[in-house]
């Protein structure tokens, strides 16, 4: 009798996916499940259930967001991480959500148009403005994400004396915008009947931003509500302003290579 017989425990099974002879539920050289039950409807909707999983899965980790964000932070930071939601999953997928509403109850067109009636002669839009605008929209799921580090870099710097890392700082953003988008989705879905209040929603989203923030950030350092209020004020004016910044600059970079290109910049921008 060989070694490799002897450590084959006697209710061994062979595994389906790479035919690794062990005893248990899962296998221990691939991974896979054991799996004795037929695909039937029952099957399928307990996979449903399980990609939505509710100990540790994203409903989960938007309610725990809710009540006690504090708790999803540390606990993350921590390392306790089988809980939660991968925080980048968890802001691309509301991302894509949020985008998909935003477009498809055309939102994104109301508010712009409400911007340039509010502007008068001033919000006529150029090529220029139409092109970035066009390129907003079409990007919309993905700049949540290219903003996260801009407001990353004011949060370390607000919250020095917690003394973390800016890759902390990150991870905690990314959940915080993650959270705000979900609570302006929800927003968005209530009152897709009164199509008239979403020429509301991009500044009743700051304020919305604004508070959420100033919740989470209060639970997470442990700080006085009107400190947290500030602070978070300030992360997302200056964050929002660092990230157009960046913007202008790679937008004049851009034109400074068309112009030595011989392209008509007054053309484009008028």
């Amino acid at each position: 009798m060989s070694d490799t017989d002897i450590n084959i425990p006697s209710n061994a099974i062979q595994c389906k996916n790479c035919g690794n002879n062990f005893g248990g539920k899962f296998c221990p050289s691939c991974g896979q499940k054991v799996i004795n039950e037929r695909n039937t409807v029952k099957h399928f909707f307990k996979l449903l259930f399980a990609s939505f999983d509710i100990d540790r899965g994203i409903i989960y980790t938007a309610r725990v967001l809710f009540t006690y964000p504090d708790i999803v932070v540390h606990d993350y930071l921590n390392g306790k991480t089988v809980k939660y939601y991968n925080p980048l999953k968890y802001l691309i997928v509301v991302a894509g959500i949020y985008a998909i509403l935003m477009i498809g109850f055309n939102i994104f067109e109301s508010n712009i148009a409400s911007t340039n009636e509010l502007m008068g002669e001033y919000g006529k839009q150029t090529q220029l403005q139409q092109t970035i605008n066009s390129y907003t929209k079409k990007y919309l799921s993905i700049i949540p994400i290219i903003m996260i580090p801009f407001f990353s870099i004011v949060s370390k710097w607000v919250f020095s004396k917690h003394k973390l890392f800016y890759g902390e700082h990150l991870l905690i953003n990314t959940y915080l915008y993650a959270q705000y988008l979900l609570i302006t989705t929800v927003i968005v879905i209530i009152i897709a009947p009164f199509d008239d209040l979403f020429r509301l929603l991009f500044p009743f989203g700051f304020v919305i931003l604004a508070i959420y923030y100033a919740y989470a950030t209060k639970k997470i350092f442990d700080t006085s509500l009107i400190s947290a209020f500030i602070k978070s004020l300030i992360i997302i004016v200056l964050g929002m302003a660092f990230f157009l910044l960046v913007v202008v600059i790679l937008s004049m970079l851009v034109f400074t290579i068309l112009a030595l290109l011989g392209y008509d910049i007054k053309e484009m921008v008028s």
